[in-house]
């Protein structure tokens, strides 16, 4: 369903210049599958997100049901941070060039450190907030991956805040082992900002270990609050 409509959005793109604006449009058609499909999505403390003009926003991902959740919270001038494996991907390379999508090689380090140096110029420079899913790839168990480090040492660099988002978890509707999906609700929790101005790159360990319990944490309660309910 997100294929069918992004393929459908292709025409509008053609003529249209790259601005990040592009991508909250995009986001906007999405908006439609929620309610098709009949899932409510509760945004808690958005504010956090809206109190800084830069900032580098990190979330849990879990399938490409997150596509619906980012598709409702989605801040202006907003971009997003993803492997470079998903740029062949249809349709998403032709939205990249229309878009500012960034793409990272996670095998190339010297690459990826002059990326994350540009990135930082360009935040400060444009007020750009960036989006990271930081554990790098899906997935769905209560447990998060462990954290990669690129986010953090982008934020440490750019003296920007990190915003964590938690994306409760979507087992009470969703299974795709049982080949399950019901109508259901997503409850998305805006964590308060960290502050990197007094942090290092030397404490970057530390800092990923507090933001991912603190992410954990609230996850694991929110999960646990969600299947109460629908057992009630």
């Amino acid at each position: 369903m997100t294929m069918t409509i992004a393929l459908g959005t292709w025409p509008l793109f053609l003529f249209r210049r790259k601005d990040l604006k592009n991508l909250s449009f995009i986001f906007k058609t999405h908006n439609k599958i929620c309610q098709i499909f009949g899932i409510d999505i509760e945004i808690i403390d958005k504010e956090n997100l809206l109190i800084h003009n830069s900032c580098v926003i990190i979330s849990n991902h879990q399938s490409s049901l997150d596509l619906l959740a980012l598709a409702k919270i989605w801040p202006d001038n907003c971009t997003i941070i993803a492997k470079k494996e998903l740029r062949f991907m249809i349709p998403i390379e032709f939205f990249s060039n229309k878009t500012r999508i960034m793409f990272i090689n996670r095998t190339q380090t010297d690459k990826s450190k002059m990326l994350i140096d540009e990135l930082a110029r360009n935040m400060k420079k444009n007020h750009i907030k960036i989006w990271v899913f930081p554990e790098g790839t899906r997935n769905n168990s209560p447990n998060f991956l462990p954290f990669k480090k690129g986010a953090f040492h982008l934020a440490i660099k750019a003296q920007v805040p990190i915003c964590p988002v938690v994306i409760s978890s979507y087992r009470p509707f969703y299974s795709k082992e049982a080949k399950r999906f019901e109508k259901g609700k997503i409850t998305m929790i805006c964590l308060p900002p960290i502050m990197t101005t007094s942090k290092t790159q030397e404490g970057v360990n530390d800092l990923i270990h507090d933001i991912k319990s603190a992410m954990e944490n609230t996850f694991r309660i929110n999960s646990h609050d969600l299947n109460l309910k629908k057992n009630l």
